[in-house]
């Protein structure tokens, strides 16, 4: 007699991470204005975001290296006063010129094919702020209650800081989770580097500032999310499903 098949073991859970600028959605801009608008409002004088780096950087980051150019105190108060005033601006922009945030095509279906899986967590990983990352996804018409895993841009000092912060979470719910059950989805190297710091996996899509060849680090690259089973099942296998 034949001994029986041995059964594949699958994953009690996969942790997938979305960024959200570049990756869910794209602005065109308006975080940057509103951030310039912020900076010159709390300072009084002009605040360069054109003369630093924003590609995959967290939000409290960015602050600090305008700061660095422009020679404004960084402190915790003016931080306090700047997001505070940054908040402000983006609702007001996102208000006034609804059209100038696009969500990228297949992200929506594929929110709603992770949510809907009851093997997957769904999370972001961000660094963004809570208060301008949440009303950038629920204008592009995410509903954010189905995102269990909150990592956004203050909960850690750089973006290697969100993935650990992002596991801690899930493995409340699921405690056996491991680094290669984590699917970090982004449209930058940051995005990459922080995934693979930490034994994850990494998903990169094609749709911000960087070409698919810029990307290639990443364990799977796309185009762009437009062909959301296609990127749903690749997620899946990424994280030995």
């Amino acid at each position: 007699m034949l001994p029986p098949r041995c059964a594949r073991q699958w994953p009690k859970a996969v942790l997938v991470l979305l960024d959200i600028d570049g990756t869910l959605l794209r602005t065109h801009g308006l975080g940057l204005e509103a951030m310039a608008a912020a900076g010159a409002e709390v300072f009084g004088a002009p605040f360069p975001t054109e003369k630093v780096d924003t590609s995959g950087r967290l939000d409290h980051l960015i602050f600090r290296e305008v700061c660095a150019v422009a020679g404004f105190p960084d402190d915790d108060d003016h931080m306090a006063r700047f997001r505070s005033t940054y908040v402000r601006e983006m609702h007001a922009r996102l208000k006034a010129e609804p059209q100038r945030l696009v969500t990228m095509p297949g992200t929506l279906a594929l929110v709603d094919l992770l949510h809907d899986d009851p093997n997957v967590e769904v999370g972001v990983l961000t660094g963004n702020w809570e208060e301008t990352g949440v009303a950038k996804m629920e204008q592009a018409g995410f509903d954010t209650s189905r995102i269990s895993v909150r990592s956004w841009g203050d909960a850690g000092l750089h973006r290697r800081d969100l993935v650990p912060h992002a596991m801690k979470q899930a493995q409340l719910k699921r405690p056996a989770l491991k680094p290669s059950q984590v699917v970090v989805l982004g449209d930058t190297p940051k995005d990459i580097d922080c995934a693979h710091h930490h034994g994850c996996r990494c998903l990169a899509t094609a749709t911000g500032a960087f070409s698919v060849e810029e990307l290639s680090e990443a364990d799977v690259v796309f185009p762009d999310l437009a062909e959301s089973e296609t990127v749903f099942k690749s997620i899946l296998e990424l994280a030995g499903m």
